[in-house]
Order: structure tokens, then C-alpha cells, then sequence
């Protein structure tokens, strides 16, 4: 599966060197900002990413003629050969960090960066042919080992900042996300089997690290209480979406949703 690529690292350069530019000319007005006053806006959290999706995959081995041999890909030597892998996630924690500038009375531009990685089993099942007999496939099951999820989004984003009271603000925001996901994949299965080979038993699961980027979007709110002009505590809430397309032991690809919604609580600092 292909497809026309945009070319994240370019927008993104853009947009860094850009915020960049505004922190280095965003000299604070006074030692204490206020809610009216402050130009720059940093935020430090940590919490849940929630709604992390789970996924399947259903990979088939056609007749190749090989040698036989106790693992999957190797019994479609005789016939075809199939295995299925389901893979489910918990909440992982999270560390999500963000700064913006303040570019007009209730608009800021900025970017923010969240990262999570987590370890989780897939289930597996597969359909194996017999090494004798034509139309007696054999069932089995099990669990592969603990296979890593790593996902590092960066968010480029708009701001509507709105000062409630000179302690409390409240910030919206959305933009597009740069999304880089590393997965670790099931891409066959061993077995054992003795004569008269009527049945088999699950062995282990073969893995493989994948990885791949992707370009979706982020929406979100911050709720920020200040103690000083210059220092608080905040919840943001974030929701981020985009499709990643794996390399799949199919030879074709694997989509899966990046993202998610997640939720973070964490030091808020303003200049």
C-alpha cells in the first residue's frame, strides 16, 4: 500500500525555527508576569495516555513447495499456513512537555512533545497443515513475549489563550502532530509435533521491531492555576489521531492508529 508522503521534517523545521525566533525576542516585561502580560508559556506533565487502540493481523503462507519445517512459515511447504495475532494495550504514563509565545492579546503559536512506552503480550493463534494428509489443519494457541510500543508525537500548535482571573487561565488549542511509532510485531510461530502429527502444540512466537512516522492532528485544553505572576499547576487534556502504516511479515503493510487521548497533570510557567 502506497501513498503520497508529505514531508514532516520540513514543516516542522519550519515551525521550530519560527518559535524560536519568538523565544529568543520574548524578553519578559517585568520580574512577576501577569495573566495580560506574559509573553511565553512553558508546561512540564505527567500522566495516562488513555483510548490507545489495539489491533490484529491475520498473515497466510501459500503452498511454496520448501522443506518442511516446525514453524509456520515453513509448514506451507505442504499447505497453506496462517496465523493470527491480536495485540491489546493498558493506559501507559506519559511525559508531555510544550512551550508557546504569545503573538496577540489571546493568540499564542507553539509546540509541544509527549512520549510513552509500554509492554504488552499478543495473543496468537495459528492453522497449520498436516505434514501427511491435505485438508487436516491443526489448531493452536498462545501468548507472544512482552513486545515493546514506543510512540514520540511532536505538536505543532494554535492557541487561544483566555486570562479568566489574573491567576486562572484557560487555553484551547489544535494543530497538526508528527507521529514516529515503534512496534514490535509477531511475524511467525514456532511449534512442536511428534507422529503421528495429528495435533501440535504452540511453541513460541517469532517477533520483529517495526517503525514508522505519520502525520495527524491534536485538539486540546489547558487549565492552569498560577500562585505567583510566574509559577502553577495545570491539567491539559489532549486528543491526537493519525494512521502508521508497518511493514508486515505479508509483505504488504499493517495500519494502526497512533494517538489517542490522554491526560496530564504538571508545573506551569509564564514569562
Amino acid at each position: 500500500m502506497t501513498h503520497a508522503h508529505i514531508r514532516p521534517s520540513m514543516l516542522l523545521v519550519v515551525w521550530l525555527a519560527g518559535a524560536a525566533a519568538m523565544l529568543a525576542g520574548a524578553a519578559p516585561a517585568s520580574a512577576q508576569a501577569t495573566a495580560d502580560d506574559a509573553r511565553v508559556f512553558i508546561t512540564v506533565n505527567g500522566g495516562l495516555q488513555t483510548q490507545t487502540s489495539g489491533f490484529s493481523e491475520d498473515i497466510a503462507f501459500p503452498e511454496t513447495g520448501g522443506v518442511y519445517r516446525e514453524v509456520v512459515s515453513g509448514a506451507a511447504a505442504q499447505e497453506q499456513a496462517s496465523f493470527a495475532s491480536d495485540y491489546r494495550f493498558a493506559n501507559p504514563t506519559l511525559l508531555d512537555v510544550s512551550a508557546g509565545v504569545r503573538v496577540a492579546p489571546y493568540f499564542a503559536l507553539g509546540v509541544g512533545m509527549s512520549r510513552f512506552m509500554i509492554e504488552e503480550t499478543a495473543s496468537v493463534s495459528a492453522q497449520i497443515p498436516h505434514p501427511i494428509f491435505f485438508n487436516r489443519d491443526r489448531s493452536i494457541s498462545g501468548a507472544s513475549p512482552p513486545l515493546a510500543r514506543r510512540e514520540s508525537a511532536v505538536h505543532l500548535q494554535a492557541l487561544v489563550v483566555v486570562p479568566v482571573t489574573p491567576s486562572f487561565t484557560v487555553t484551547g488549542f489544535g494543530g497538526p502532530t508528527f507521529f514516529n511509532v515503534e512496534q514490535q510485531l509477531v511475524t511467525d510461530v514456532n511449534f512442536t509435533h511428534a507422529y503421528p502429527y495429528d495435533s501440535a502444540t504452540f511453541s513460541s512466537a517469532v517477533t520483529s521491531p517495526e517503525s514508522a512516522d505519520s502525520v495527524g492532528f491534536n485538539v486540546g485544553a489547558d487549565v492552569a492555576f498560577y500562585f505567583t505572576g510566574n509559577v502553577g499547576i495545570g491539567w491539559v487534556t489532549r486528543y491526537s489521531r493519525a494512521m502508521v502504516e508497518l511493514p508486515s511479515a505479508s509483505g504488504e503493510t499493517l495500519d494502526i492508529e497512533a494517538g489517542g487521548l490522554h491526560t496530564a497533570v504538571g508545573l506551569r510557567l509564564r514569562f
